[in-house]
């Protein structure tokens, strides 16, 4: 019997890919899709490329440190969060 008919485990494992999961922490925008703290494990494309919706994501593990952050004024966060308000939650008609 050969060493790889011995139904023993492989001495070498090759870690498996994990998916970085992303939470969106700005509004709700029905408009885009978007829902507050959802969780992307793929961010679509078209919110990749948008200046203000793509500050909005962060890794699911830094969830706490970005809610602190919205709520302090003058921070990325929270900076992006009132872009993102004003920019696709106006009232003003374009």
């Amino acid at each position: 019997m050969s060493d790889e008919d011995n139904g023993s485990l492989p001495t070498a494992v090759e870690p498996i890919a994990r998916v970085r999961k992303e939470i969106y922490i700005g509004p709700s925008i029905p408009s885009r899709g978007l829902q507050k703290f959802v969780v992307f494990e793929e961010i679509p494309d078209h919110l990749v490329v948008d200046e203000i919706l793509s500050r909005l994501f962060v890794p699911v593990e830094d969830l706490s440190k970005a809610r602190v952050a919205l709520r302090r004024e003058g921070s990325p966060e929270w900076t992006a969060y009132r872009a993102a308000v004003a920019a696709f939650l106006s009232k003003k008609v374009r």
